[in-house]
């Protein structure tokens, strides 16, 4: 059984495409920071739906040890601080698969 965390965002107002490519940069840099990451996939909405997020990220990992490993890691965390100041809210779902 493997285990996928999957975060959607919401970009504050004003936020341009310049921005977003920064936090792809950021977010390629850390796509494999621990071991035990199987997929890092991440991309912007499509704009289907007028009621969806603007961003998602979808990691799976081989286990929860290895996705504690990467949310506690420094570098994940430092890139997180900084990709909050151009989001304004985050969900996430944890879920064996």
């Amino acid at each position: 059984m493997a285990f996928v965390q999957v975060t959607l965002m919401k970009f504050r107002e004003g936020v341009g495409d310049p921005s977003i490519k920064l936090m792809c940069q950021g977010l390629q840099s850390i796509s494999k920071i621990v071991p035990g990451i199987i997929k890092f996939e991440f991309g912007p909405d499509l704009k289907i739906e007028n009621t969806s997020m603007d961003f998602g990220l979808i990691i799976l990992f081989e286990n929860q040890h290895a996705w504690e490993d990467y949310r506690s890691h420094p570098k994940h965390i430092e890139f997180a601080n900084g990709a909050m100041k151009i989001i304004e809210r985050v969900e996430r779902v944890q879920m064996d698969i």
